[in-house]
């Protein structure tokens, strides 16, 4: 099986749905955003606050390019935000996961100290954020996978989904 990249906001359940889809699977996963902070042994907020935004995008894209060989990569939401990146993306498998941005923003609201674009935006500019993105993430995309906030539903569709794109 070819390396699958899942895509999307923030918040969406990128990271979520694809361990339990490994676990359930016994399929190899990575998440990208844990994986950096494996590597350089801190938290992301930690890195941004230290470093900046663009810094940690460097090294974002070191690891998009250079992960371990597995089945999944769970992407952070701004994957999509360097060019290199669209670029590269657009050659791969991308399942981009879409959730309504209200539902997204409950599940930020909760989790925000985790976040440092949550903590430094307002909700009515996080909607931009989210509307921006995702012309991005249609545009790398195979396939779009519409979740609806229901973690058991949603589980069933994604496993669904791969099962499509494993092909």
């Amino acid at each position: 099986m070819n390396t699958i990249y899942i895509v999307g906001f923030m918040g969406v359940g990128k990271t979520t749905l694809t361990t339990r889809y490994a676990k359930e699977n016994t399929c190899t996963f990575c998440d990208l955003d844990a994986y950096f902070e494996q590597q350089k042994q801190c938290s992301i907020s930690q890195w941004i606050e230290q470093y900046g935004l663009d810094a940690f995008r460097k090294e974002e894209q070191k690891l998009l390019y250079n992960h371990p060989k597995v089945n999944l990569i769970a992407t952070g939401g701004g994957i999509i935000e360097r060019k290199n990146n669209l670029e590269f993306l657009e050659h791969q498998k991308v399942l981009y996961l879409s959730l309504p941005f209200d539902i997204i923003y409950q599940r930020l609201e909760k989790e925000k100290y985790k976040r440092p674009l949550v903590i430094s935006h307002t909700k009515s500019s996080l909607f931009e954020l989210y509307e921006k993105r995702k012309t991005k993430y249609q545009q790398v995309s195979t396939k779009i996978l519409y979740l609806t906030g229901d973690l058991e539903q949603d589980q069933i569709s994604f496993q669904q989904m791969i099962e499509i794109l494993k092909k």
